[in-house]
């Protein structure tokens, strides 16, 4: 994964500026999943799900780990985001 990238990521998920939500990139009330908060910061449009997980694939080489830790685990944005640090 592109290192500035992973960095920007990061930061995002630690900032406090999201909601976070399970099973959706993003919902009508500004709630995000881990994957959303990555949509926004590489500025991925998320109106077309099916080419966005596609290019999510691409740059995370592989996102089911991030949809098991958010949607599954419920993992707060913090502790995902240590595993991002640690895994890609």
């Amino acid at each position: 994964m592109d290192a500035n990238l992973k960095a920007k990521w990061v930061e995002a998920l630690r900032s406090g500026e999201y909601k976070q939500i399970p099973m959706e990139l993003h919902d009508r009330e500004g709630g995000y999943c881990c994957l959303g908060v990555l949509c926004t910061v590489a500025q991925i449009d998320m109106d077309d799900t099916g080419p966005a997980y596609r290019v999510l694939e691409r740059i995370t080489g592989g996102y089911a780990p991030l949809v098991t830790l958010n949607d599954d685990k419920g993992k707060s944005f913090a502790e995902i985001a240590d595993w991002i640090e640690a895994n890609l």
